[in-house]
């Protein structure tokens, strides 16, 4: 039911799930602590989304990269390093959402900066890494293009 509520973005229902949820005798569990953050970040409310996050119990990398997908939504890559800079151990999901993040703003620098990090990192790279670090160079090519 909450897997319905968050792709038909239903934040009246999956309100009434999370309420029933936190008030509930049954232990909280970081896997459908997981799913709250996920509905209220896809319905854009990054407070809600925020609070689930913290409530999250032994949050792990996917509840990290939920925050930061959440945020580079909301074109706040600022945030979204924040959460990046908290996790143990980033994965390739991480890198390349904060990459993608900081080449939709035109923040060319840290792309490439996260970019090489990922390398150094000995993670293996994918279509999506490459194709956020192609808009970073677009968007910087647009950039010098425009001044000349």
């Amino acid at each position: 039911m909450l897997r319905a509520c968050i792709e038909q973005k239903d934040l009246t229902t999956g309100k009434c799930l999370h309420a029933l949820y936190v008030k509930s005798l049954v232990p909280q569990i970081t896997y459908i602590s997981n799913h709250f953050t996920l509905l209220y970040s896809k319905c854009g409310l990054l407070p809600a989304a925020q609070k689930a996050f913290d409530a999250t119990p032994d949050p792990n990398v996917f509840s990290f990269n939920v925050m930061i997908a959440a945020y580079a939504r909301e074109s706040l890559p600022h945030f979204a390093q924040q959460v990046f800079d908290e996790i143990p151990e980033p994965d390739r999901i991480s890198y390349n959402t904060l990459i993608s993040a900081y080449a939709e703003c035109g923040n060319v620098s840290q792309a490439l900066k996260l970019f090489l990090g990922m390398r150094e990192s000995g993670l293996g790279m994918d279509g999506f890494t490459f194709s956020a670090v192609i808009t970073a160079c677009r968007e910087a090519f647009g950039l010098v293009k425009a001044v000349t």
